[in-house]
């Protein structure tokens, strides 16, 4: 099962505009494939560089199965010597992180993004694919006039996914206000690991302010005790009780006692 839309490419294919953004791996700029306005991530390192080359690998032979509404689109991968390359649908509007950062959500935008990313997740997890680092910031928002809420929310960057069966403990992926405690506490991640992620992820949608942003957790290591701990942040004013139940059903200690994605989808 491939998708369609995923071609093999090289370098002479694309042409690069303006950055975009830089991330721990590559950069992000604004380009042109095939007559079509694109991001384009070049990877910062090539061939010679082994571990980054294969987790690169990993990443490219999942995303050339991925084809969902609410997962940003692959369009062509580029894998010469000295280049390596994501050509992806470009996305206007930027991630939820700078939005958040930007101006108050309305509830109905609120609403759709965890809906959207529930369904993102949904479909991630029936193939057996777990994204580890889920955040605002790898969800991009574009726009759907169809929608009450006026946007369509997109699940993005997969380099640290993998397949359940294949995940193993690895301290270098992962963002500290997301991490789950059996992360904290170098165990393997699963699905529930997601899950857990996904609850701080709602939480900060309907704080509309980054979670853990105080004085007290400025040290990363005071988040990974409160956490592990089983500590967690309090209600937010603007948050209704079915939301609470969700956050709260996201985010127990023991990953067993998590909530069902298809209870979100019901």
């Amino acid at each position: 099962m491939t998708n369609p839309n995923t071609l093999i490419c090289t370098s002479h294919d694309y042409t690069i505009g303006c950055l975009l953004g830089q991330g721990a791996y590559g950069q992000v700029f604004k380009g042109t494939f095939r007559k079509k306005v694109v991001a384009i991530k070049e990877m910062m390192f090539d061939r010679n560089y082994q571990y980054e080359y294969n987790c690169f690998k990993r990443e490219t032979e999942l995303l050339k199965i991925l084809n969902h509404p609410n997962i940003v689109e692959t369009l062509g991968i580029v894998d010469e010597p000295k280049s390596l390359v994501l050509i992806m649908e470009y996305i206007p509007f930027g991630s939820l992180r700078e939005l958040i950062k930007n101006q108050e959500l309305k509830k109905e935008m609120r609403i759709r993004v965890c809906y959207d990313i529930s369904i993102a997740l949904s479909y991630l997890h029936h193939l057996n694919i777990i994204h580890r680092d889920i955040k605002s910031g790898n969800v991009l928002l574009t726009t759907k006039k169809e929608y009450k809420s006026g946007i369509v929310a997109k699940l993005c960057d997969f380099e640290s996914s993998c397949y359940e069966k294949d995940s193993i403990v690895d301290k270098k992926i992962g963002t500290p206000i997301y991490m789950p405690p059996e992360q904290w506490n170098s165990k393997r991640l699963t699905k529930e690991s997601d899950i857990y992620s996904f609850g701080i992820l709602c939480y900060e949608c309907i704080d509309n302010h980054l979670p853990y942003d105080t004085l007290e957790f400025s040290n990363e290591w005071n988040i990974a005790m409160f956490v592990c701990q089983n500590k967690r942040l309090p209600k937010p004013k603007e948050c209704d009780e079915y939301f609470w139940k969700i956050i709260t059903g996201c985010w127990c200690n023991e990953p067993s006692q998590r909530i069902s994605l298809l209870y979100l989808l019901i």
